[in-house]
């Protein structure tokens, strides 16, 4: 199967306008009253399947200490608003999200998951009830429910999650890399804005020549650690075209067909 439409707009849209790369992610939150919560987050890239080039995954990245890391454990469903100006185009991607988190990532707390001492991050979601023992993982990494091109990307000879991972955190700018070494997204500064100043500014990758290697072995490994990927792997996407008139709306969602496990894309034209 060749590529969905949908992803060779994006792909074209971004030729054009290559700065156009932020996009919204919108979760909804656990327990009680089921509240909205929606962030910006990077478009790093697309990583497709060999084997199924017809399901696309949008990869960013985020801090595993987030509480959006507990939102998507608990329901991996999650809608992306993606405006790019440049072509006056609008993508709504709905989909499942994957999180790739570091095999050693314990955090204290992360929303309704909470850690207790020696428990790996997967047994900490199995035992909260969020993962079932359905639900596939490599190593430490989660993956919640049965996402095609996920599994078929975690089956590819010569594939590791944990590489893939590293790989994407090694291109961080080193400002980027050090928002991973300060303290948990959202909790209390005692000492107001001013605790910022004691924060590291640039992590770089240690040298045993560097005169400060402890140090900066140390700021490396907690930003590494911190960092996790983003996976989303589309169901429906709602295409708007406002560049051209009459503007056009395209609606995409994965169909199934007998004897194709993983479904085709279809698509039918809506009013904008």
């Amino acid at each position: 199967m060749a590529a969905p439409r949908w992803k060779t707009a994006i792909e074209n849209a971004l030729a054009k306008s290559d700065k156009s790369t932020v996009i919204q992610i919108s979760t909804v939150s656990t327990g009680g009253a089921a509240r909205p919560h929606v962030r910006s987050h990077i478009f790093r890239s697309f990583i497709t399947p060999k084997s199924l080039p017809s399901l696309p995954v949008l990869l960013s990245s985020t801090d595993a200490r987030t509480p959006k890391v507990a939102q998507i454990l608990a329901n991996p469903l999650v809608e992306v608003a993606w405006w790019i100006e440049g072509t006056q185009e609008q993508f709504r991607i709905f989909g499942k999200a994957s999180l790739v988190p570091s095999p050693d990532f314990k955090p204290e707390a992360d929303g309704d998951v909470v850690q207790t001492a020696g428990e790996s991050f997967y047994d900490k979601c199995m035992k909260s009830g969020v993962l079932s023992t359905t639900d596939a993982v490599q190593g430490d990494h989660v993956k919640i429910g049965l996402n095609f091109a996920y599994d078929s990307l975690s089956k590819e000879p010569g594939f590791d999650w944990e590489a893939k991972r590293v790989e994407v955190f090694k291109t961080m700018s080193a400002h980027m890399k050090a928002s991973w070494c300060r303290p948990t997204p959202g909790t209390k500064l005692p000492g107001g804005y001013d605790d910022a100043k004691k924060w590291p500014e640039r992590v770089e990758e240690p040298k045993s020549s560097d005169p400060d290697y402890e140090k900066k072995f140390k700021d490396w490994t907690t930003a590494l650690r911190n960092f996790a990927l983003v996976l989303i792997e589309p169901l429906e996407v709602d295409y708007v075209e406002l560049g051209v008139v009459p503007n056009r709306r395209t609606h995409f969602w994965i169909g199934d067909v007998e004897g194709e496990k993983e479904g085709r894309w279809r698509e039918e034209a809506v009013a904008p």
